[in-house]
């Protein structure tokens, strides 16, 4: 089972969920992998002295690739962060904690399309919104618990 959780892909607004998320499930289950895009873009852009938008977008273009997907893929996938649209979800569910507002989700990927060369060059409109999640869940709380009920089954 692939569940994408869809947040915005700032590190910022996401930390506080993807922090609790590794807590409480990093080492779970040997069958569930945990997929961080904004945490992993932060640690390659600090590390590597990189900005931050390039390394997201470097690290969603090249994750679906047969051979690096397959490489880290659990019985069940959870992945945080904003993708571009493909089949490999299941589910998508959408979080939108109090700190989102919800007629600007994204400010990164808003940001993008006051540049249209950069917006069209990462593909900003082939990625989710939250018009395509199937279900919104309001805190970090309601995110906890749905993985939760989901690694149960």
């Amino acid at each position: 089972m692939n569940v994408l959780i869809l947040t915005p892909i700032g590190p910022y607004r996401t930390n506080i969920l993807i922090d609790e998320i590794y807590k409480r499930f990093l080492n779970s289950r040997d069958d569930v992998s945990l997929h961080m895009f904004p945490y992993y873009a932060f640690a390659i852009s600090a590390a590597e002295g990189r900005e931050y938008l390039p390394a997201y977008f470097s690290i969603i273009q090249t994750y679906f690739k047969e051979e690096v997907y397959s490489k880290y893929r659990g019985d069940i996938n959870i992945f945080v962060g904003n993708t571009y649209k493909n089949d490999r979800y299941d589910l998508i569910v959408g979080f939108v904690d109090k700190i989102i507002v919800d007629k600007n989700f994204d400010n990164y990927l808003d940001s993008l399309y006051e540049y249209p060369e950069l917006a069209e060059a990462f593909r900003v409109n082939e990625m989710y919104s939250l018009d395509d999640a199937e279900i919104i869940l309001p805190t970090v709380e309601h995110v906890i618990k749905f993985i939760e009920s989901t690694i149960k089954k």
